[in-house]
């Protein structure tokens, strides 16, 4: 980016942040696609669809993929953050999946958070085979975290749990957060 437009930015915030025209905060996704979860080889780990593209959870065990994410620095600090899954059912099964997700969430120059929260959505497939499915987790109190604040996550089918009843397979397409975010951070300020 030239320097000359980096200053045509810098003086349209100036002039926004004098008329007081910045919006109202509003939700924002953290996404985390299921193609670069990591997987733990001495836990049971989903299969690959490559044709439809995402992690096949199965039926018969707990298996599990791990993410990484680093809140964004417009985060509005200490807000609740909303995490969920999208999945598809494989099959026309409409027994119910129970997404669980193990984090920890540690601010910077702190020590690592130690215990693990569970936080669990049961959802029932809707009878169509891949529809794509949002799976809500209960929302997660973010008081006295910070924005570059890391979330540790292990994201996993409780296939063992007695609610999870759907017999095929549950394909992850996706995991992430919506999170409020803070429309008077700058992108550009040094």
């Amino acid at each position: 980016m030239s320097a000359e437009l980096l200053n045509r930015i810098r003086n349209l915030e100036k002039r926004i942040e004098r008329l007081g025209e910045r919006p109202a905060p509003f939700l924002e996704d953290l996404r985390f696609p299921a193609t670069p979860g990591q997987q733990n080889p001495a836990v049971a780990k989903p299969d690959y669809d490559f044709t439809n593209l995402g992690f096949l959870f199965d039926a018969g065990s707990v298996e599990s993929i791990y993410i990484i994410a680093q809140m964004p620095h417009d985060w509005v600090a200490g807000g609740i953050i909303y995490p969920h899954v999208h999945w598809m059912p494989t099959t026309t099964n409409t027994g119910s999946v129970v997404w669980t997700i193990g984090y920890k969430w540690t601010n910077i120059d702190d020590a690592d958070a130690g215990s693990v929260l569970y936080p669990t959505v049961t959802q029932a497939g809707n009878g169509t085979a891949y529809v794509h499915q949002v799976a809500d987790i209960t929302a997660i109190d973010g008081t006295g975290k910070t924005s570059s604040s890391i979330l540790s996550i292990g994201l996993f089918r409780n296939a063992t749990d007695g609610a999870d009843t759907y017999t095929g397979d549950a394909l992850l397409k996706e995991f992430d957060i919506h999170y409020m975010k803070n429309p008077s951070k700058s992108y550009w300020t040094v």
